[in-house]
């Protein structure tokens, strides 16, 4: 089961950035940021979200290894549009001006 929250409801930071999600909309697969939830009038339950675009030109590289991180991918914001609960596929973590597709699972509580 996938717990979304918005940013609103997360704006105390106790989760980072768990209102970043990865979506379908209409034949659009894109990355966007949960602001609010609404319940439409047919009764089903939509995300207001700021979406993001892929900025292709720009990958972050390690330099000392020229090896491409693709995991993380550079975004813009864009427009806001509704996207139906059932339509958001999975969660992504925002870290600075990238989006993590793979959460760093490696790590252990020391």
């Amino acid at each position: 089961m996938l717990v979304l929250t918005s940013k609103q409801y997360d704006s105390n930071k106790v989760r980072p950035n768990s209102y970043v999600e990865y979506f379908n909309n209409d034949q659009i697969t894109a990355y966007g940021q949960i602001l609010y939830f609404v319940e439409k009038q047919d009764g089903e339950y939509y995300c207001l979200v700021k979406a993001f675009s892929v900025i292709h030109e720009r990958v972050l590289i390690h330099v000392a290894s020229r090896l491409s991180m693709s995991n993380f991918i550079p975004f813009k914001e864009t427009t806001d549009m509704t996207v139906s609960i059932s339509n958001v596929k999975s969660k992504v973590i925002e870290v600075g001006q990238y989006l993590c597709k793979r959460v760093n699972t490696h790590e252990k509580k020391l």
